[in-house]
């Protein structure tokens, strides 16, 4: 269980400004097909992928353009935990979960919306695609893990 021990949950998506618009895009398809990840385009700004993990279970990510960072595009990825209309965080729950949160080596616990997401930021025009598939398919597992180990589902 390690970070997540102690931790359950009971029973915004954010736009971006558009400046990062089709360039964003293009270089996120660019990377992702350098990767061999298989991405769906649902905006100029926002793209999806449906990772394999670990016992035959699946892991959905979002590539995000969320704004610069000294004059570079930063592209977040986002992976949902539980949805927490289904599965609401109580405030011990959030504290427990914040102090484990200490440990992460990377990527961050957020709410988005209704639901509870593990996200890493990275600088866009210094991105690999290897450096994209590997920091992806880490956040992808530790996603995964969070999920089973907070709500005991797969729906993500």
């Amino acid at each position: 269980m390690g970070i997540f021990e102690g931790i359950k949950l009971g029973g915004r998506r954010e736009r971006a400004a558009q400046q990062g618009g089709k360039g964003f895009a293009e270089r996120v398809k660019q990377l992702a097909d350098e990767a061999g990840i298989k991405i769906q385009r649902i905006a100029d700004d926002i793209a999806h992928a449906v990772f394999a993990v670990p016992n035959g279970r699946t892991q959905l990510l979002v590539l995000r353009y969320v704004g610069d960072l000294a004059g570079k595009p930063v592209v977040r990825i986002t992976s949902p935990v539980a949805d927490l209309s289904e599965n609401p965080l109580d405030g011990d729950a959030a504290i427990r979960l914040l102090k484990a949160a200490g440990n992460v080596k990377i990527g961050g616990f957020a709410i988005e919306g209704n639901h509870l997401v593990v996200h890493q930021g990275m600088i866009l025009p210094e991105l690999t695609g290897a450096e994209l598939r590997d920091m992806a398919s880490t956040l992808a597992v530790f996603a995964d893990d969070a999920e089973q180990n907070l709500t005991g589902t797969d729906h993500f």
